[in-house]
């Protein structure tokens, strides 16, 4: 018996599906099938530095006349 791993494209639980393991650590190796974490992290939007938000938060305050 082969060993299985449950896989969630784009985390859609709704199609979800079953891959064989020797199959995901080819397609792992290839790079063609990223983890939870890589994935989240290529579609999350680059973040500011703590210094450009509050720049952002505190923009214009007290410059008003």
């Amino acid at each position: 018996m082969s060993q299985h791993v449950l896989i969630a494209p784009e985390d859609d639980k709704s199609k979800r599906r079953h891959a064989h393991m020797e199959c995901v650590q080819k397609a792992r190796a290839a790079g063609k099938l990223p983890t939870k974490g890589e994935w989240l992290e290529a579609e999350r939007a680059p973040r500011r530095s703590i210094g450009e938000r509050l720049r952002g938060l505190f923009a214009g305050k007290g410059s008003e006349t």
